[in-house]
């Protein structure tokens, strides 16, 4: 719906500054088709009739003491609108119309509701004012920016720094941009898109400094600069950055979600994972398709809102790897977890990047990632994948003991398994002189799940004293006093 919205929007101003030059009839009912498919497109095309208002009101300024022109202009805009309703009426039935308002009234209250933004490493419910004018530098390739810059020096060379045609290409995208910017709703570039046909258009005005043969090649060097951003993008767009944000390698660090990361890339996954043979896969997909695309039984880690996997990985995968999407990397919508679930990962390389944003780890023989992956199970409520990680470290290495610790946790949750658990944990503690770990900060990512680490040593205690174990009762006393 956003290419859809900026297609009309743009051919809504075209069309009415088309009439403004000829007054012809044609291009007045044409801008008012244009508005009414860009209202059909998207709710944020309400703010199209404010801008033509304005544009009515600036193009009846000039003509105001000849007889009739206000009378002209308010006929003109009165046309524009009532074509925009018979355009619309149609896609809903004039007996289904207050489908529109209900659909607008369900919109505003998710935008009011806000979401989470992120924007060079920093988080927001509310936002960040500057957000789509960074959202703009970041993603727009540097030769555009030049030619909008040489193009905006060339209105000031000439004096017509706005002039009425600037006025058509500048007021639109500085309401959409104004009010995009006031709302605390700033997940993507997308919501700003018809900014760009206008900055084009604009843009073609550094053409009056490319008239001698000195500028040509200067003309030359930044169309092929441009030429080879587009070439080396491809055919990831969505995934492209600009220099200025470190290049499509970086740019995870500065705009996530739809600027990135939209669940594109579980095709280019499954190609990747046959081509290396891979076994068993660990999946934390960001998307709202289907996480089957992949093609594959995968563990499941969070992936998307629908078709979640319950399966588990083998014991003895012959290769195993981990892909995790960029927006679930940053934890943009994992705040429960202390935002960074995955922040062990942070300083791990890896083992490829599909389509500049899904990133694939190989954790085959990594005792320590499936430790802090059967920390982050267990803490969730998935006690069998917790399990399943906790022995394949084990398996890995045998003293590892975060797993053999939070494998007689998970043991001990469940009244089934609850003797096997305190029977293992027992053993635990004897291995570790019979002292629980006095802290484990880097599994404790948020307050809340320390607090349910007090709880199991609190029940691993009471367990303990009942059946006159009272060094494993002390050693777990001491650890829950450790976590309050």
């Amino acid at each position: 719906e956003d290419m859809a919205f900026t297609a009309f929007s743009f051919l809504t101003v075209f069309f009415y500054c088309r009439y403004h030059r000829g007054r012809g009839a044609a291009d007045l009912i044409l801008t008012g088709a244009a508005l009414g498919l860009a209202l059909n497109s998207k709710h944020t095309a309400l703010l199209l009739p404010p801008a033509l208002a304005a544009h009515c009101l600036l193009d009846w300024l000039p003509r105001r003491d000849r007889a009739g022109e206000l009378r002209r202009s308010c006929l003109a805009l009165g046309a524009v609108l009532l074509t925009a309703l018979l355009v619309l009426l149609p896609f809903y039935g004039p007996e289904r119309l207050a489908y529109f308002f209900s659909g607008l009234k369900k919109t505003r209250a998710l935008v009011a509701g806000g979401n989470v933004s992120y924007l060079n490493g920093a988080f927001s419910m509310t936002g960040f004012w500057n957000y789509f004018l960074y959202a703009i530098l970041f993603k727009t390739p540097l030769p555009t920016l030049a030619f909008a810059a040489l193009a905006a020096a060339a209105r000031v060379k000439q004096r017509v720094l706005a002039g009425q045609d600037g006025l058509y290409l500048a007021l639109f995208p500085a309401l959409l941009l104004a009010a995009a910017s006031c709302s605390d709703f700033h997940i993507g570039l997308r919501h700003v898109l018809p900014f760009f046909p206008f900055l084009f258009v604009f843009s073609g005005g550094a053409a009056t400094f490319f008239g001698s043969r000195k500028t040509l090649l200067p003309a030359a060097a930044l169309l092929l600069w441009q030429a080879l951003a587009a070439y080396n993008a491809h055919p990831h767009y969505l995934a492209y950055f600009n220099e200025l944000a470190g290049g499509t390698e970086r740019g995870h660090e500065r705009l996530l979600d739809s600027n990135l990361d939209w669940g594109q890339d579980l095709k280019g996954l499954k190609r990747y994972l046959e081509a290396e043979r891979v076994s068993d896969l660990v999946l934390s997909y960001f998307g709202s398709t289907l996480p089957s695309y992949v093609g594959r039984d995968f563990q499941d880690l969070f992936s998307g809102v629908v078709g979640g996997s319950a399966h588990l990985n083998s014991l003895a995968p012959e290769r195993e790897y981990l892909a995790v999407s960029a927006t679930n990397l940053h934890g943009v919508y994992f705040r429960e977890f202390g935002k960074d679930m995955f922040y062990w990962l942070k300083d791990r390389r890896p083992r490829a990047v599909i389509g500049g944003n899904m990133r694939v780890y190989d954790i085959t023989a990594d005792a320590r990632a499936h430790e802090h992956l059967a920390n982050v199970y267990f803490l969730t409520g998935y006690p069998r994948q917790a399990q399943r990680e906790c022995r394949r470290a084990l398996l890995l290495d045998p003293k590892a003991r975060a797993a053999g610790f939070i494998l007689a946790l998970t043991l001990l949750k469940e009244p089934a398994s609850e003797r096997e658990g305190l029977a293992l944990l027992r053993a635990w503690l004897r291995a570790n002189a019979w002292a629980a770990p006095a802290e484990m900060p880097e599994f404790l990512p948020a307050p809340l799940f320390r607090y349910r680490y007090f709880l199991m040593a609190r029940r691993a205690e009471a367990r303990f004293r009942a059946a006159n174990a009272p060094r494993e009762a002390a050693a777990m006393a001491a650890f829950a006093q450790s976590l309050k």
